[in-house]
């Protein structure tokens, strides 16, 4: 890999976190304007050729960027040392992702977490923005509860980004879903 393959799987997972009207997979990662011209015009390539440099396949860079988006109020790719301690968290939590959500749901009560309360954002959304749920804990709920449409219609005090990152990281998810149902 090199930094310009790169810098286009980081415009396509952008992209695909952050927007309702693109879909990676559907659009094969490609996005507008990711010509080399543009490519060599970009002030920072170099932070995508050092990153090309540490990651041999191009799985390994969506999961770079899909950890720096998620884990951060902003996309910390520009910060070598937050980014990749992202990344560390980002796999060390999808290693044991089941356990890490069965925790996460018994510090919550869904029958009140997921809805608003006196105009408030819904605690399960809190817990996300502030990092004491993690959104993939969001993600297996909203499977079985089907919550985040209306989250992301409501859009509460502009915490929009956080459920629509919630409702398109849903493909890169993966869990015991028989453990995690039961605990529903």
């Amino acid at each position: 890999m090199d930094g310009y393959s790169v810098w286009k799987l980081h415009r396509a997972v952008s992209l695909h976190l952050t927007t309702l009207g693109y879909d990676l997979f559907e659009h094969r990662g490609r996005t507008r304007n990711t010509s080399r011209l543009a490519y060599e015009k970009f002030n920072v390539k170099f932070v995508f050729d050092g990153i090309a440099k540490n990651l041999s396949k191009p799985n390994d860079a969506v999961q770079f960027f899909i950890s720096n988006i998620i884990y951060s109020q902003k996309d910390e790719i520009y910060d070598p040392s937050l980014s990749w301690d992202n990344y560390t968290k980002w796999t060390r939590d999808k290693e044991g992702l089941t356990k890490f959500i069965s925790d996460d749901l018994s510090k919550l009560d869904l029958s009140i977490d997921l809805v608003e309360s006196d105009g408030k954002p819904p605690r399960l959304l809190i817990g996300v923005v502030t990092g004491n749920i993690l959104p993939q804990t969001a993600v297996a709920i909203n499977r079985k509860h089907q919550f985040i449409d209306s989250w992301i219609e409501k859009d509460y005090f502009g915490l929009q980004r956080y459920s629509v990152i919630i409702k398109k990281l849903d493909r890169f998810v993966k869990y015991n879903e028989d453990v995690i149902n039961q605990l529903m």
